[in-house]
Formats: C-alpha cells, structure tokens, sequence
C-alpha cells in the first residue's frame, strides 16, 4: 500500500461523471469511482479533477420538473384536497427512491435466509460427523461446498445491496434538498411586497439552510 514514487499525473480536464454511462455492477459497487479514488491517493485532488454533474442532476432540471409537478399537486386545492409536497418530490426522483427500497428489502430477505443455510450447513456437518462415526455411508462433500459458495454470495449480496441501498437513500436526499432550496430562491425572488413583510431575508435563509436539511432524514 506505499504510494507510488512516479510523478503524479496532471489534472484531467472536466469529464462527465462515469456513473451516468457505469453497468449494473459498476453501480451497485461503486467501481466507476476508482479512477477518482486512485488519483485522490496518488495526489491531493483540484477542482479540475473533479467530474461534471450531470445534466439530470442539475438544480435547473430538477427544480423545473419539480415545479411542474408541485402545479399539478396545487390543482387539488380546486378539488378541495391538500396538496402533498412529498408527492411531487416522489414522482420527481421515483426512480431512485424505488431502486433504494428494493436494494433493502433485498437485502433483508438475504439476511432472513442466510441463517436457514447455516443450518443447513449444520446439519451437513453432523450428518457428516455421525456417519463418519458408526461408519455409515456419509453425505456428498459437493453438497457441503455449495452451501459454503452459496452463503458466502449471499453475505457478500447482502452487503453490497445494503451500501447501495444506503448510498441511494443519501443520493435522493440530497437532491431533494437542491429541489426544496433552489424552488424556495425562485419563490423569494417574486416575492410580492405584502409577502415580503411575512417572510423576511432570515426566515428565507433559514428555510434554505436548516429546514430543508431535515428532508435528509
């Protein structure tokens, strides 16, 4: 693990984040930031190094769909209904939300099965031990080393899913939270001047810097 005596490499020039074009696998395990992390180990990373957000994740493109909508949430209030914030943000970055909730209940259910197979392995061990013993004829060893292969993936499944499900909860909240300011900074730019004497500069700022945090959790 020393670090490598070679100059380390200039700055790349802004490229598009590898996640946006990275394969299931590449998803699931982070791998398409190990060219990023390498570097970062080999040298203190610069702005220059750093990936380009995709044009999806930006705040304008969200933010305008968002907005379209939070319109169609607004309707309701003609129907008599109370619109739900929550809803337009879902349908917004419902893609992500879902990916996050079959990751942990995949993830669940792996760790609901894995003592099934321990037992399973148990129970082939003292098979094994017992006919060994009284000399009887013993289970197949191939059936005790599926078992093994079969748990080991399904630990290392279980992990896996678990980190991805929890890197895209953290993901969803944090593009919910550049949702709510950034259509919180439209609002108060059009601010008419009986509404500006109801939300002041601080109550605004304080919308967008602690209020808004408490959509992370």
């Amino acid at each position: 693990f020393e670090k490598s005596n070679s100059p380390p490499p200039p700055p790349h020039p802004n490229i598009e984040i590898p996640e946006t074009k990275a394969n299931f696998f590449s998803l699931i395990t982070c791998w398409w930031a190990n060219d990023l992390m390498s570097l970062g180990y080999k040298r203190p990373l610069e702005k220059d190094d750093l990936y380009v957000l995709n044009e999806k994740r930006t705040a304008k493109i969200l933010t305008d769909k968002f907005e379209v909508e939070w319109q169609n949430e607004l309707q309701k209030i003609t129907m008599g209904k109370k619109p739900s914030l929550l809803k337009a943000l879902f349908r917004v970055l419902w893609f992500k939300f879902c990916l996050s909730g079959v990751c942990r209940v995949s993830s669940d259910v792996l760790i609901v099965i894995a003592p099934l197979v321990l037992m399973l392995m148990l129970n082939f061990v003292s098979e094994s031990y017992f006919a060994n013993i009284h000399n009887d004829v013993q289970p197949p060893a191939h059936i005790g080393y599926i078992l093994i292969v079969i748990l080991f993936i399904m630990k290392m499944s279980d992990s896996t899913l678990f980190a991805f499900s929890f890197f895209c909860g953290l993901e969803t909240g944090v593009l919910s939270r550049t949702i709510l300011i950034t259509a919180i900074y439209r609002k108060a730019l059009v601010l008419s001047g009986k509404a500006r004497s109801l939300f002041t500069n601080g109550k605004i700022t304080n919308l967008m810097s602690t209020d808004t945090t408490r959509i992370d959790y």
